[in-house]
């Protein structure tokens, strides 16, 4: 359980750092907005013509300003992609983290409406009133060696019924007999 609960920890920081990377790319684009805007300035007629030079420096500083604007649209490009395979990657975590807790389930079996006997029950204790319970239902087969562990499970809202039992079981063909 303890090992589900740090996968699903992991998962969690998994995705926080994809939107993180999903936000990246927008203030990339934002960026080159504002390049392209200057760019469009450059070429709308703020080159002084009389002077050779300042068209030399302006050509090289559009030059440039359209280099890195390709390097950072290749970038773009490669970034998003790896936010993609890192998404999918999270999603077959959390698939995959879901089948483990599915698979642990199946040693578990809940009882409902059984009184408690004491205001604190031990493991033994509960597992005591399993067993007396399996035996009173016909299943004489099933023995102390085929719990694991039996113990209550605090309702999530206060009621008058009494605690649920957790019985969870060594074996699946313990908890099937």
């Amino acid at each position: 359980m303890a090992a589900t609960k740090r996968l699903r920890k992991e998962n969690e920081e998994l995705r926080n750092d994809i939107s993180e990377l999903q936000k990246k790319p927008d203030k990339i684009t934002e960026e080159m907005s504002k390049i392209n805007d200057k760019t469009d300035q450059i070429e709308g007629g703020h080159v002084a013509k009389d002077r050779e030079k300042s068209i030399q420096f302006v050509s090289d500083q559009y030059d440039d300003l359209v280099s890195f604007k390709n390097n950072t649209n290749t970038d773009l490009k490669y970034i998003k992609s790896q936010v993609e395979i890192i998404s999918t990657k999270c999603e077959k975590i959390a698939k995959a983290v879901d089948q483990l807790e599915d698979y642990s389930y199946q040693y578990n079996l809940k009882i409902v409406g059984i009184p408690q006997e004491q205001a604190t029950e031990t493991a033994e204790q509960t597992e005591n009133l399993c067993l007396n319970l399996f035996k009173a239902i016909g299943a004489d087969d099933v023995i102390l060696q085929d719990i694991d562990i039996a113990h209550r499970i605090p309702a999530r809202r206060s009621t008058d019924r009494p605690n649920a039992i957790n019985c969870k079981f060594v074996r699946r063909l313990a908890r099937k007999k």
